[in-house]
């Protein structure tokens, strides 16, 4: 199978588990943000997102049933389907320069994964992430590798948002300024609301989130680099807070147990200078 066809595959599988957040501001303004399904409830999205005290957490709205067609992008009516989710609890990485929370909400996928919604059968309601350190990324290998973004940035004269899926390469491999994980720079555009969103191998594997556009003197958005910080900050989280999502939790398990040794290997190697 191609790689296109396989990101395809993999973009409409995965729509029951994306969801949009809408961020308000103390003047009124609204952006939107992303956030991806990871199972039981658990919604990982970017920090700068999720600590905002106005959100909304809105499942992806109907879309691709046997009935409806492209006439209905421009239908004013938002659909029955579109409903907020109750958000009980925000989690966060003690580190305030890791730009990853996760959120636990009632989302419940009964409808999303029914007949009456998108053709595939194979569609899934949640996200499944990769077991990847960091150390991975400074492979070469990783260089020009194709991934897949789904997220939620705005599109000029657009009456709604709508779900936007692109194909990336990897371009670059690089440490921040300031903080402790790997950052992946990838070749699409960067563009504001695909903060927190997944990035996705053809397998359909999270390996990074969307997190900010990397750019100097306050330049616009889209003059920057897009980057995403790698999964393994997301996966570190979830095994301190001891969130164990049942389609996720063999990984966490395993992350939890490794991530003393990961440290110490990781330490005893700066100390060599062999991490600069």
């Amino acid at each position: 199978m191609g790689r296109t066809k396989s990101f395809r595959k993999q973009c409409y599988r995965h729509l029951p588990a994306m969801l949009k957040i809408e961020v308000t501001a103390d003047n009124g303004d609204v952006s939107i943000g992303t956030g991806f399904h990871i199972g039981d409830g658990y919604v990982a999205t970017a920090r700068h997102i999720a600590s905002n005290t106005n959100i909304r957490v809105i499942p992806h709205p109907f879309i691709g049933s046997r009935t409806r067609s492209g006439d209905d992008a421009f239908d004013d009516d938002e659909e029955s389907t579109e409903h907020d989710l109750k958000v009980a609890e925000k989690f966060f990485v003690d580190d305030v320069s890791v730009d990853l929370a996760v959120l636990k909400t009632d989302f419940d996928s009964t409808f999303f994964m029914s007949d009456k919604l998108l053709m595939d059968r194979k569609k899934v309601d949640c996200f499944r992430l990769k077991e990847v350190w960091d150390e991975y990324f400074w492979d070469d290998q990783a260089l020009l590798k194709k991934v897949m973004v789904m997220g939620y940035p705005a599109i000029p004269f657009s009456k709604k948002p709508f779900l936007v899926a692109v194909r990336a390469d990897i371009n670059a491999i690089i440490g921040k300024l300031s903080e402790p994980h790997t950052y992946l720079i990838l070749s699409s555009t960067a563009r504001g609301g695909f903060s927190g969103a997944p990035v996705v191998n053809s397998r359909g594997r999270v390996i990074a989130i969307c997190t900010e556009s990397l750019i100097k003197d306050e330049k616009i958005v889209e003059f920057g680099f897009k980057s995403a910080i790698s999964i393994e900050a997301l996966n570190l989280l979830l095994a301190e807070k001891e969130i164990f999502p049942e389609k996720n939790s063999g990984l966490i398990k395993r992350v939890k147990e490794q991530a003393s040794l990961k440290a110490s290997l990781r330490q005893s190697r700066i100390h060599k200078d062999e991490i600069v």
